[in-house]
């Protein structure tokens, strides 16, 4: 075991795909027979979890690059995460002639062409300058913010009343952007 809890886990291969294919079945007779009951979200619910279940199996048998595997043994949790995105992008990106990619924060962009799978591919820029004068903006960072998509939900009262607290100071036009 290293620090942290986290552990290298091996999970017999056999035994997860059977308990991967009854979990399917009961899944999809959920899904199919309209159990009785079921709502759209809770139909909804059921076709994601099968959907991330599938995801996870064939990435946790799979030796894609970028991806960890993780266990923590007294949280009982283990997963997968993607450390490095360009792998897979770039298999996906090489499908297509032409890409056209946009983002309001990917910066600096040549560092962002290569770590978002672009690679060799010709990079045509386009940098827009802001519309707004230096007199027109104010750019306020707020510390002590989670902001993980995981833990946000629970910070959202607390972001909430900063931003308004924001606002109230002077009358005009907030935009409020979240990593």
């Amino acid at each position: 075991m290293s620090d942290g809890g986290l552990a290298e886990i091996r999970i017999d291969r056999q035994v997860w795909e059977t308990l991967f294919r009854k979990l399917a079945s009961v899944i999809s007779w959920m899904l199919v027979s309209s159990y009785p009951g079921l709502d759209e979200e809770a139909h909804n619910g059921l076709n994601n979890i099968y959907l991330a279940i599938k995801r996870f199996s064939s990435l946790l048998d799979s030796d894609e690059e970028g991806y960890v595997r993780y266990a923590n043994r007294p949280d009982a949790i283990f997963g997968i995460k993607c450390l490095d995105p360009a792998p897979v992008l770039r298999d996906i990106l090489s499908r297509f002639k032409n890409v056209i990619a946009f983002s309001g924060t990917l910066q600096p962009l040549d560092f962002h062409h290569e770590a978002m799978g672009f690679g060799l591919r010709p990079l045509v820029k386009l940098e827009g300058e802001s519309p707004f004068t230096r007199e027109q903006r104010l750019i306020c960072h707020a510390k002590g913010f989670n902001t993980r998509l995981k833990v946000r939900p629970k910070e959202v009262p607390r972001l909430a009343k900063t931003i308004n607290r924001f606002i109230q100071i002077k009358a005009g036009k907030y935009l409020a952007v979240f990593p």
